[in-house]
């Protein structure tokens, strides 16, 4: 981010009250007079504390440490973040009063997503020939026991699936994407590669499928998968286990083998009701960030509608991304919701009216058309957007590991 000013927050003594920032004018000629430093204090990305603090005359090039006086973060507890702003005190010609300069946000503590206990409960298991059926209160699971897939998902009498007939069985596992600009660049290497090794069209053998009751009575049904590309293939290990409440906690482990290109992905994508139209998530927004690409966007509570989260790039291409999320909770105009949440480690997440294969089939924005469904993808990892559009790639510290790679959420 380019940006006049540089602002860190300073490591802190065990005696000390207050934060303490360093402030660095990073300008030329213009000293810190023309503007005010204020701050804003957040616990689950809602505004709590806020001040305009004594800013001193910084000279270009120059650097001060400046105290943030807030007796509150302390004994905060969840997702706490602080936001330091450097605005205009005054109008200028180019600007109003009030104008944002410069921005930091940096955060103070984060909740914990380690994995709550099970709760036991006697849940309803009955297979017909190749299909499971699980329920528990009103919740409602379907598994195929020849594919593993997800055949339906129903709360309260609502069904949550919806599998289009072009579509993989769901949650489909993913190591593609559309290509970006970036990926498409110097060479067109990236996008190359994963056509060439058929990374979206893998093909898939079942290698396990099995359920067992647990002496508490939840449910637990394995999946093992492996997806076979040009050359290469990764191992996809499932365990999901349906608890008293009704939530459904999925454990995913990847393991890539052979020879595989630079992997755009790992994870999967569930196919929600068209209804679940309503977005609102918690990590890095309002706009799409990737691995490299997010310190423009702020952690907080965001909320917007699927259709508003694809950009209308040129060239469709990858779209909507956010990284660092902790939970998303698509809902309906009837209240219906259905929450996505971390476990353990944040995850990355899309939801649009596209699938990825969709978005790499056009040239055009104006050639693609929306789904009614929601594809909301979720990642382990998603690759960073390097700059080879006319620079160099993907630095390696944001690429997929193709190591052994695992996540877990929890849907309710």
């Amino acid at each position: 981010v380019y940006q006049p000013f540089l602002i860190e927050l300073l490591p802190q003594a065990a005696n000390e009250k207050d934060l303490r920032i360093r402030l660095t004018n990073r300008q030329h000629h213009l000293s810190t007079e023309p503007y005010e430093l204020s701050w804003i204090l957040c616990q689950e990305g809602k505004e709590v504390e806020d001040w305009t603090e004594y800013l001193p005359v910084i000279q270009p090039g120059e650097s001060a440490e400046i105290a943030i006086h807030s007796r509150r973060w302390k004994n905060m507890k969840g997702n706490v973040q602080l936001r330091v702003s450097l605005r205009l005190k005054n109008p200028t010609l180019w600007a109003e009063k009030g104008y944002e300069i410069a921005w930091e946000q940096f955060t103070l503590k984060q909740a914990d997503l380690s994995a709550k206990p099970l709760v036991a409960a006697k849940v309803e298991v009955n297979q017909d020939g190749n299909t499971l059926k699980a329920k528990v209160k009103q919740v409602e699971y379907v598994w195929d026991l020849t594919s593993g897939a997800i055949l339906s998902a129903k709360a309260f009498g609502f069904e949550w699936i919806d599998q289009p007939q072009d579509l993989p069985a769901q949650p489909y596992f993913q190591a593609f994407r559309a290509p970006t600009d970036n990926d498409a660049g110097f060479g067109n290497w990236l996008a190359k590669d994963w056509r060439n090794h058929q990374m979206d069209a893998p093909q898939i053998k079942p290698e396990q499928v099995s359920y067992k009751t647990l002496e508490n009575g939840c449910l637990q049904v394995f999946v093992k998968l492996v997806y076979q590309y040009a050359q290469g293939s990764i191992l996809r290990e499932i365990r999901y286990t349906l608890d008293g409440r009704g939530q459904l906690d999925v454990q995913e482990k990847y393991q890539p083998q052979g020879s595989l290109p630079v992997l755009p992905r790992l994870g999967v994508a569930w196919i929600f009701s068209p209804q679940a139209e309503n977005l609102q998530w918690f990590g890095y927004g309002p706009h799409e960030t990737y691995p490299d690409r997010k310190a423009g966007a702020s952690i907080a509570t965001w909320k917007s509608t699927v259709s508003e989260q694809l950009f209308p790039y040129p060239k469709p291409q990858e779209s909507g991304n956010h990284e660092a999320t902790q939970y998303l909770t698509l809902s309906t105009k009837q209240g219906r919701s259905l929450s996505v949440q971390a476990v353990d480690e944040c995850f990355s997440f899309s939801a649009l009216h596209y699938a990825a294969t969709d978005l790499a089939a056009k040239k055009h924005h104006v050639e693609l058309q929306a789904r009614p469904q929601v594809i909301c993808s979720i990642d382990a990892q998603q690759l960073g957007l390097g700059n080879s559009s006319c620079g160099p790639g993907v630095l390696e510290k944001y690429l997929v590991s193709k190591r052994q790679l695992h996540y877990r959420i929890i849907l309710k």
